[in-house]
C-alpha cells in the first residue's frame, strides 16, 4: 500500500461506467474504502496524541468494561468512537450490559483485524511504517486543508509582507520590475528637469533590502500535560510551518522534548521526513528546557542562513535543582549563537509568565500566551512570517 500527500479520493470512473461499476468494484464499495481508510488513518492519529502505540483488542476491551471512565481518561472519546462505532454516550449508557459487551467486544476485534490486514499494525498490534505513512498523510490533508480554506497557503511571503524594506532610490534601467517604480520620486525628478511629461530618465526605482534565507527550529514540549488536545494542537501547528517554510525556500528543523529530548531533525527541506516525525510525537513525562536547546544548537551547526527557535509548551521547565537558572544560561548560549528565540505559551501559570519574558527578551524574539490551541497553527505561523 502507498500514500501519497495528495488527498486521498477514489478514482474518477468512465463515463461507460459511471452508470454500472468501475472494473470489479461498485462506486459505493470505493467510497466506503475511501471513508474506511480515513477513518483507519484518525484513528492511529489519534492514538499517537494520547500516547497509544500497539492495539491488543483484549486489553482494550477490558480497560473500556472494568472502567469506562477511567478508560475514557487514558484513550480519549475519540479513539474509543473509532475504534468500537459508538458514541462516547452511547458506550457509557450501555457498556455495563452483558448482550452490548459481546458486540462490543466483536467491534473492536473487527476495527484492529481490518487494520492489519490493511498492513497499517504489525503481528503484535504494534503500529508500523505504514500506518505511520498513513497518519501523517490524515495529518497533512487535515491542516493544509484548513490552511486552504482560510486563503493562507496560496498567498506567497512576498505578497504578505512584500519583498523586502525599502531602503533607497536610484535611476530606473532595464530589468527593473513597474511595480517598483517609486511614482512621487519619478514625478519630482520631471519635475527638477523641467519636462512636461515623465521621460525615461525621470523614473525612480525603489531598491529593496533582499531577504535573506532562514532556518527556523520548531521546539515542541512532549510532556505528560501535552497529552491529547494540545499535542494535536501542537502538531498541526509544525505541519503548518514546515510547509510553509519550505515553500518559501527556508529550512526547518524539530525538537521534540520532555526531561529529555525524543527527536530531531536537522535543518532541511524535506517535508516528508518531518511530517512523519510530527505525526509520531507521543506525550509523557516532565518538561527540561536546557538539553533541549542545546540540542537545537547542534540542528543549526551546518547552516549560514538567520537562525531561529520556536518554542510551544504548557510548562516552564521543572526537572533539577535550579531549573529557572539552567534554562536561562542555555539561552544565553543559543543567542551568542546568534539564535533568535520566540516561544509560545499555552495557558501559563503565574510562575511561567515571568520566565516566557525573560526567554523571549534574552533571545530577542516574541512571546505568544496562547489560550485557544485551535488558533496554534496561525500563532506559529505568525512567528515565522515575523523572523523570516
Amino acid at each position: 500500500m502507498i500514500f501519497s500527500l495528495k488527498r486521498i479520493q477514489a478514482a474518477e470512473p468512465s463515463s461507460t461506467e459511471k452508470s454500472t461499476s468501475l472494473g470489479s468494484q461498485t462506486l459505493s464499495s470505493i467510497a466506503k474504502k475511501e471513508k474506511t481508510t480515513t477513518e483507519q488513518g484518525q484513528l492511529l492519529n489519534e492514538a499517537f496524541n494520547q500516547g497509544i502505540a500497539n492495539f491488543t483488542p483484549d486489553l482494550l476491551y477490558e480497560h473500556i468494561v472494568k472502567n469506562y471512565a477511567s478508560a475514557k481518561q487514558l484513550f480519549g472519546p475519540k479513539i474509543l468512537r473509532l475504534l468500537t462505532g459508538y458514541s462516547d454516550s452511547f458506550l457509557e449508557k450501555n457498556v455495563k450490559i452483558p448482550e452490548f459487551r459481546k458486540d462490543l467486544k466483536q467491534a473492536i476485534e473487527n476495527k484492529i483485524d481490518a487494520l492489519k490486514e490493511n498492513d497499517l499494525l504489525d503481528k503484535h498490534g504494534d503500529i508500523n511504517v505504514k500506518g505511520v505513512e498513513l497518519a501523517s498523510v490524515m495529518l497533512a490533508v487535515q491542516e493544509l486543508d484548513k490552511l486552504s480554506e482560510k486563503g493562507i497557503l496560496p498567498s506567497k511571503k512576498k505578497s504578505l509582507i512584500g519583498a523586502g524594506s525599502i531602503v533607497d532610490f536610484r535611476n530606473f534601467k532595464k530589468g527593473d520590475s513597474y511595480k517598483d517604480i517609486a511614482v512621487r520620486k519619478s514625478v519630482r525628478s520631471a519635475l527638477k528637469r523641467a519636462h512636461k511629461n515623465i521621460k525615461i530618465e525621470d523614473l525612480r526605482s525603489k531598491v529593496r533590502k533582499s531577504k535573506g534565507q532562514v532556518s527556523i527550529v520548531y521546539a515542541v514540549d512532549a510532556s505528560a500535560s501535552m497529552r491529547g488536545e494540545k499535542i494535536a494542537m501542537a502538531k498541526r501547528a509544525g505541519v503548518a510551518l514546515a510547509y510553509k517554510a519550505i515553500e518559501e525556500k527556508d529550512d526547518v528543523g524539530l525538537v521534540v522534548f520532555n526531561q529529555d529530548v525524543l527527536s530531531s531533525v536537522n535543518v532541511c527541506s524535506d517535508f516528508q521526513l518531518l511530517l512523519e516525525t510530527i505525526t509520531q510525537i507521543s506525550a509523557s513525562s516532565q518538561t527540561d528546557f536546557s538539553e533541549m536547546i542545546k540540542k537545537a544548537i547542534e540542528l543549526f551547526e551546518n547552516t549560514n542562513n538567520s537562525k531561529h527557535l520556536l518554542i510551544l509548551t504548557d510548562a516552564l521547565p521543572n526537572i533539577g535543582s535550579n531549573p529557572e537558572k539552567q534554562t536561562l544560561k542555555a539561552i544565553s548560549q543559543a543567542k551568542a549563537n546568534d539564535i533568535t528565540i520566540s516561544l509560545v505559551g499555552i495557558n501559563l501559570d503565574k510562575k511561567g509568565k515571568p520566565l516566557a519574558e525573560k526567554i523571549v527578551e534574552i533571545g530577542q524574539g516574541r512571546l505568544y500566551l496562547a489560550n485557544n490551541i485551535k488558533d496554534l497553527d496561525l500563532i506559529v505561523l505568525e512567528d515565522y512570517l515575523c523572523f523570516s
